[in-house]
């Protein structure tokens, strides 16, 4: 015998590929997600200097002539 004996061997076989070709791809895909998501990579979640500053401002961190001053230093 050399293995692959009957058509139901090969048929196996090929299905066997295909699930280790499609979780290897799931798996991929996860560690893309986790770098992206913990790198900073998604952008849409991101704040400018002066947003940041603004709600600090809005909150009462900081008074008027600090945001004004951390406006004119980012400009």
């Amino acid at each position: 015998m050399n293995g692959l004996s009957s058509p139901m061997d090969v048929a196996a076989s090929i299905i066997n590929l295909l699930l280790i070709a499609i979780l290897l791809a799931g798996f991929v895909a996860l560690c893309l997600w986790f770098y992206r998501k913990f790198t900073r990579g998604d952008k849409a979640n991101r704040q400018t200097p002066v947003e940041i500053a603004s709600e600090r401002y809005a909150k009462g961190e900081i008074n008027k002539e600090q945001f004004e001053q951390i406006k004119k230093d980012l400009a």
